[in-house]
């Protein structure tokens, strides 16, 4: 299963224009002021994308597990970005991105996820 999951990164990576490419992309997301988003697909090193989350710059990791053909997932701690897999990310429309936090429901701590930027588009 593992060996699958190798085999779709790399043919999801490779469908992308900016494989192995570091390319920065600018979004408008609803309700919001603009997100930048700097994208490593790959190259030498796992493929990442940098964020300023919470007053800090994130280095989010490429998800295997969570990532399809649809959409590549990054995270690292509580966050998460959701990005359309196409071939050009410079085009596709729908990323955003959550912190998982907890909430008290009914009396017990429990995990949530916070939209932090949704329905972001490339400007």
């Amino acid at each position: 299963m593992k060996k699958i999951a190798i085999i779709l990164t790399s043919l999801l990576l490779a469908n992308t224009a900016m494989a192995g490419a570091v390319e920065t992309v600018s979004y408008r997301c609803i309700g919001k002021k603009p997100v930048m988003v700097t994208y490593d697909l790959g190259g030498e090193t796992q493929a990442t994308a940098k964020i300023r989350l919470d007053g800090r710059l994130r280095t989010l990791v490429y998800s295997v597990d969570e990532s399809n053909t649809e959409s590549m997932t990054f995270k690292k701690g509580p966050y998460t970005l959701f990005a359309p897999s196409v071939g050009n990310l410079r085009a596709a429309k729908g990323m955003f991105i959550t912190k998982d936090t907890y909430s008290i429901v009914n009396g017990q701590n429990t995990p949530v996820s916070k939209m932090l930027y949704k329905d972001c588009s490339p400007r």
